[in-house]
């Protein structure tokens, strides 16, 4: 993991003015918008542990994040579809009750993973479980392969952020306009990547059939 303090002295080279707690912030916000924005923070997960009589589970994940959409829920059996209470309450009014051996469908339920049917056998469901990330407002890192890949994108966020704040000591319209510009090419390249390496993966499908 790379910490925001490390790409600070990098921020102060275009905002000299800036302190460096107010060039780390600036890193984390930058951060915080480019995992939310991109939705190129992905973290697998390969086994999920099922308890019988258990249907919502807290996800796996690295500290100070938080899942913003499971990508894809890719069974070794059988595929696990995207689905919505709402649909399910819809076409199979009973579906909190019942329960199977082979959960078929998932949603995501604030920051946890609810399976359908509930599980009524324990297990280890062997799956491709790709969580898209984003990071907590008590994050202080950020995983080292993202800041190397999009470490220009990263310093361009911070230096906006910085530019467009009301202090006249480093308020600068013209540079954040510049740089915002930099941001959103960087972070719609990373989305378009994401994408792209994780075609078969990703996700957000319509609503299946249950």
């Amino acid at each position: 993991m790379t910490a925001f303090s490390t790409v600070a002295q990098e921020v102060i080279l275009h905002v000299p003015a800036a302190p460096i707690p107010l060039a780390v912030h600036a890193v984390k916000k930058s951060a915080i918008n480019f995992c939310r924005l991109s939705t190129a923070y992905r973290y697998e997960i390969e086994e999920f542990p099922m308890i019988a009589g258990i249907s919502t589970y807290d996800l796996d994940i690295p500290d100070n994040t938080w899942p913003i959409k499971v990508g894809v829920m890719q069974g070794r059996e059988q595929p696990i579809k995207p689905t919505s209470p709402e649909y399910l309450d819809n076409t199979d009014p009973g579906w909190r009750d019942k329960t199977t051996q082979k959960p078929t469908h998932y949603y995501l339920a604030s920051d946890r993973l609810r399976l359908v049917y509930t599980p009524s056998v324990t297990a280890i469901l062997e799956s491709n479980l790709i969580v898209v990330l984003g990071l907590k407002q008590t994050a202080t890192e950020l995983e080292d392969t993202l800041f190397e890949r999009y470490y220009d994108t990263l310093v361009a966020g911070a230096v906006a952020y910085l530019s467009n704040l009301p202090d006249e000591t480093v308020a600068n319209p013209t540079k954040a306009q510049m740089f915002s510009a930099a941001f959103s090419a960087g972070v719609d390249m990373a989305m378009t990547e994401a994408n792209r390496e994780n075609t078969a993966k990703d996700i957000v499908n319509a609503y299946s059939d249950i």
